[in-house]
């Protein structure tokens, strides 16, 4: 499994193959920040922000 780090906690954060992908949102289990992938080769993950995940009607 690929690992992260959270640029908010620092927390290291384990990704399956399917969370790999560029542009994959995931949760940090410590923080609960939302995170995006952004690269694939060394995995790095940035925060989005909170009006980029909202759902719209």
């Amino acid at each position: 499994m690929a690992k992260g780090i959270c640029p908010v906690c620092g927390n290291e954060i384990e990704l399956s193959p399917r969370e790999r992908l560029p542009y994959t949102r995931v949760t940090c289990p410590r923080c609960l920040a939302e995170l995006e992938v952004v690269e694939i080769d060394l995995v790095r993950l940035r925060r989005v922000a909170p009006e980029e995940g909202a759902e719209k009607p």
